[in-house]
């Protein structure tokens, strides 16, 4: 029978459920890019000194013949689980999944497997009867899974969003040299020249515009004509976030071609914008329609993800990163990836995205393809 355990979101089980992910992802398993990213960007959220209630919780399973399916009574180990689940009721309107299965144990070779489906169960139940849950407990949003588990998903849930396929851009700008994996110096200056710093000043055809940073007084503007309906709170978290608040980028437009860039950025309206999700993907892009086809979202999008490439080789990051045993952000494999590279998550068929990411160096990645998901158990 299938059973799991309950631990908390701290930095020793975080880092040590890093490490049996590590461990465990073979060739040719993809590198879970989404599930680490969700880790690591928890292990930098408990370092900050301000602390929200906490709505984050790490379940942990195993199969066990003698326990009855679902029970907690019998503690499943870090070290001996095959399936860890990352569940969150604060993140957004519903609750907020990740999910990683062992592809080297014989009960996850099966997507479907009756092992497989009942940690899909047991994950909504437990998250429906959670004291903290959201709005609509009932819904299940699926962040990171590997894709070919997406079966035993469609056999469980009725789906009210699925975005299928999605495809992780991944920015892998490096080449090897003299045996050591260095940066790709030529990609590297490209997306210098395309992330404009804070305060640039800029002129596409008779329209003057200048790149900022995100605040709080643009958050009626992004909830209100963002693509999707995101849920306010998500919006506030995000820009009230210690690690990926800093990182998100706006282009704002001046009244004329002759105005000057005011003292205060945030009078003027944001037309274009990028953010950092919560768990470092890159997300949230949109355009205004009236500014559309004038390059805006590059610049956007370019500066978002020279922030987070800087963040990353910052002495803070890199030092967690060293913590964690993961490879510097710029000591990437040019032929994959063994690290948190900035990346995101677009639909294949999305013929604005694809070529807009591709102009800034990221290349799609099949190997790290997931889908994300909402849905409802079936009757």
């Amino acid at each position: 029978m299938t059973t799991f355990s309950r631990y908390d979101a701290t930095n020793d089980n975080l880092a040590q459920i890093v490490s049996i992910v590590k461990a465990k992802t073979v060739s040719p398993t993809p590198f879970p890019l989404g599930f680490l990213s969700y880790l690591v960007y928890n292990y930098f959220k408990n370092s900050h000194p301000f602390q929200e209630p906490d709505g984050r919780h790490i379940l942990a399973f195993s199969s066990n013949a003698s326990s009855q399916t679902g029970s907690e009574s019998a503690p499943v180990l870090l070290s001996e689980s095959i399936a860890f689940v990352i569940v969150n009721t604060r993140s957004r309107q519903r609750t907020y999944t990740e999910f990683w299965f062992d592809s080297t144990s014989p009960l996850c070779q099966d997507p479907v497997s009756p092992f497989i489906q009942s940690v899909f169960l047991q994950v909504a139940h437990f998250a429906a009867s959670l004291p903290d849950a959201p709005i609509d407990p009932s819904q299940i949003f699926i962040g990171f899974l590997e894709k070919r588990y997406i079966p035993a998903v469609k056999l469980l849930f009725d789906l009210t969003l699925e975005c299928l396929p999605h495809n992780a851009l991944v920015f892998t700008a490096t080449t090897e040299s003299e045996g050591k994996l260095v940066v790709d110096q030529k990609a590297l200056d490209h997306l210098n020249q395309l992330s404009l710093p804070i305060g640039t000043r800029f002129v596409v055809g008779n329209e003057a515009f200048v790149l900022d940073r995100m605040r709080v007084g643009d958050i009626d503007t992004i909830t209100n004509n963002n693509k999707y309906p995101y849920y306010r709170p998500y919006i506030e978290r995000i820009m009230m976030d210690e690690t990926v608040g800093g990182l998100g980028r706006v282009v704002r437009a001046l009244e004329s071609l002759d105005s000057s860039v005011p003292d205060d950025l945030g009078t003027l309206p944001p037309v274009s914008w990028c953010l950092v999700h919560l768990g470092f993907s890159i997300g949230l892009n949109w355009t205004m329609p009236l500014y559309r086809r004038k390059g805006l979202a590059v610049y956007c999008t370019a500066a978002a993800t020279k922030a987070y490439r800087d963040f990353f080789t910052s002495p803070a990051a890199t030092a967690v990163l060293d913590t964690l045993g993961l490879p510097h952000v710029d000591l990437q494999d040019s032929a994959g990836f063994n690290s948190l590279v900035p990346h995101c998550y677009t639909q294949t068929d999305n013929a604005a995205s694809i070529p807009l990411f591709g102009r800034i160096g990221y290349v799609i990645s099949e190997d790290v393809a997931v889908d994300w998901l909402v849905g409802s158990l079936k009757a």
